[in-house]
């Protein structure tokens, strides 16, 4: 998990879970259930710190990639949220170079 300018991103806690996002946030993640158990996708959820069990935008990943992120009816991120995913990139995405010892 991460916390960063007032939003978190989390995995989800359980299938029900992605499905109410699909739902609560009207586009297709609760379509993704399926993959997301296969190990096909890893689905993340941002929140706002101050509302955390409140759907604000997910995330799909494949890989270290970030293949998409959408809120409410499916639209892409605002520019605060795109900054946060930038920070969660680089903090938890971006493979470090070792230190020669």
């Amino acid at each position: 998990m991460l916390e960063s300018n007032g939003l978190i991103i989390r995995p989800p806690e359980t299938f029900k879970e992605i499905v109410d996002e699909g739902k609560r946030l009207k586009h297709c993640v609760g379509t993704y259930a399926e993959r997301y158990s296969k190990g096909e996708c890893t689905l993340l959820l941002i929140r706002n710190a101050n509302a955390p069990s409140v759907p604000f935008y997910t995330v799909e990943l494949r890989g270290n990639e970030v293949v998409q992120v959408r809120g409410f009816e499916n639209n892409p991120s605002t520019e605060d949220v795109q900054a946060f995913i930038d920070t969660f990139k680089k903090q938890k995405l971006t493979k470090k170079a070792r230190k020669a010892v």
